[in-house]
């Protein structure tokens, strides 16, 4: 199956070698690995960069996925750059704007309108109403995983971060992920991981995932950006009243 993806991958012509990418500022980090501005032929680029470690099954999976993708409210995928001996490489569009939840903790209600929240929400309900339409689920939706493309005001969101995300034609279990990876996931939806590894923490399986999932997902992440903008304006208030 991996080699099938990286033919297909190839065939595509999504396939980069590391000498195209010229690599520049991190602009992120985490469990994975880190994010990288980077230019490839000219083109500002985000590159993820995973640890040595990572399953390279799962990141091809992430890739092959991403290239069936193509809509206004999605990250564009680029490519991949896969050396079995080296990091693993994936490309996307770079957005300087950053995510949607750096937007909302760095403004005061004021600045943050309904009609500003309304926007983003259409905006990420369109990228989940093109993956629904495709029998994709994210499984993910978090404002962490929303990017904002454009220039204020007039700001696009765009769904980000393909890595939980499943084909439901294709649910096949992917090595390597572990119960780190889900505990991300939102205690409140069932957006949870079909899994399977030698790792000693790894949960083995999980209810399968539909439509559903991605209804909850997003009813629940929108609830947290609304309780965790409300938490910033207090501290602001109270900063003011001191």
């Amino acid at each position: 199956m991996q080699r099938k993806r990286l033919s297909e991958l190839q065939k595509l012509g999504y396939l980069i070698f590391r000498k195209e990418i010229a690599l520049s500022d991190r602009i992120g980090r985490g469990e994975f690995g880190e994010v990288l501005k980077a230019t490839y032929h000219g083109r500002q680029v985000a590159v993820k960069i995973y640890k040595k470690t990572a399953s390279k099954l799962a990141i091809t999976y992430e890739a092959s996925l991403m290239t069936k993708l193509n809509h206004p409210n999605l990250v564009s995928f680029i490519g991949l750059v896969y050396e079995p001996d080296d990091a693993v490489y994936l490309i996307t569009e770079y957005l300087a704007n950053g995510s949607l939840l750096t937007y909302l903790h760095s403004r005061t209600r004021d600045e943050i309108t309904e009609l500003t929240k309304l926007k983003f929400s259409i905006d990420v309900c369109r990228g989940l109403v093109y993956l629904e339409e495709r029998d994709f689920i994210h499984r993910d939706i978090a404002a962490r995983n929303v990017l904002l493309s454009g220039q204020i005001p007039n700001l696009i969101a765009k769904v980000a971060d393909f890595g939980m995300a499943r084909d439901l034609h294709d649910l096949s279990i992917v090595p390597g992920a572990t119960s780190n990876q889900a505990s991300k996931l939102n205690n409140n939806t069932p957006t949870l991981v079909i899994l399977n590894s030698p790792s000693s923490d790894t949960i083995e399986k999980y209810p399968k995932p539909d439509h559903e999932t991605h209804h909850q997902s997003f009813e629940a992440a929108n609830n947290n950006n609304n309780n965790n903008n409300n938490n910033n304006n207090n501290n602001n208030n109270n900063n003011n009243n001191n």
